[in-house]
């Protein structure tokens, strides 16, 4: 659905989001400043923040040639979404509690994290700044050799006009 937006300098587009989620994911403890962050590598830090966090990772993005005219540059891209989890138990069921716990559980963050990114827009300085709703695109768990860590991941698509001034 195509929304009327502004242009945005696309460092305080990423900053918005990730303001955003932490506003809008609905999880006990409520996300933070230390516990969603963006990151130039989708490759969690090896000092635990957390025993979940969220990450948020930009990713390629398109210029369509038919979207350049009059001097606008808009783009299309993804931004993963990225829940990790270091919760380490041991005992039998440690992976039913990772992903099904209340607070720690991964799925419970997917969830709390897609009512937040599906079919809605946020603003940046009181400004529509998306050219279309969010929506994320897949998700998958990725598997990792480092037992101690769980991640899921959720590429979200955002549609934006550059602001070149």
């Amino acid at each position: 659905m195509p929304l009327r937006s502004v242009p945005v300098k696309q460092a305080d587009l990423l900053t918005a989001f990730v303001n955003y989620l932490i506003a809008n994911v609905a999880v006990t403890p409520p996300l933070t400043e230390m516990t969603c962050f963006l990151s130039l590598h989708p490759f969690p830090p090896k000092i635990a923040v957390s025993d979940i966090f969220v990450m948020v990772c930009p990713q390629d993005g398109q210029f369509p040639s038919e979207q350049l005219d009059g001097g606008m540059c808009h783009e299309d891209t993804t931004v993963l979404i990225k829940i990790v989890s270091r919760v380490l138990l041991d005992e039998v069921g440690a992976d039913v509690f990772r992903l099904t716990h209340s607070s720690l559980g991964m799925i419970e963050m997917k969830s709390a994290v897609l009512k937040a990114v599906t079919n809605k827009a946020f603003q940046v300085g009181g400004n529509d700044v998306l050219r279309n709703l969010l929506f994320p695109i897949d998700t998958r768990i990725q598997q990792t050799e480092d037992e101690t860590l769980g991640q899921i991941v959720l590429p979200v698509a955002l549609s934006f006009d550059h602001d070149l001034s």
